[in-house]
């Protein structure tokens, strides 16, 4: 019941996705039509991560920042995050705020977002 919660709550962030959507669905052929709709949001965030890259290639924004760690080493902090995600979110624990309590995927996703607040800011302090 709570991952159908946490689900429309999502749905309820980006009402245009979601009316278009069920107005495809209610038309004739709805599978060609989501296809295209999924054909231009891709071409959207694509084109526009190109831009932002190719924009900002020669300007100060880049040139000032600095890699205070190695990639190595913030792909294995994100892979021990999934892990202990994964371990929340299959091992039934759950979180109890007085009436109110998550459990499974809720539970995972919130350990995820709290683990990398905490260990995210750790490790982007400057050296």
């Amino acid at each position: 019941m709570w991952q159908v919660f946490l689900l429309s709550l999502t749905a309820a962030l980006n009402p245009v996705l979601l009316g278009a959507s069920t107005v495809m669905l209610l038309l004739p052929s709805p599978q060609k039509l989501m296809f295209g709709y999924l054909l231009g949001a891709l071409m959207t965030s694509i084109t526009l991560g190109l831009v932002i890259v190719f924009a900002l290639k020669g300007s100060s924004a880049v040139s000032t920042t600095q890699n205070t760690i190695n990639p190595g080493v913030d792909l294995a902090l994100g892979v021990n995050l999934r892990v202990a995600a994964l371990v929340l979110g299959t091992g039934d624990f759950t979180l109890k705020f007085g009436g109110f309590a998550i459990g499974g995927i809720g539970t995972a996703t919130f350990g995820a977002i709290i683990l990398n607040a905490v260990l995210g800011a750790r490790r982007r302090r400057p050296t």
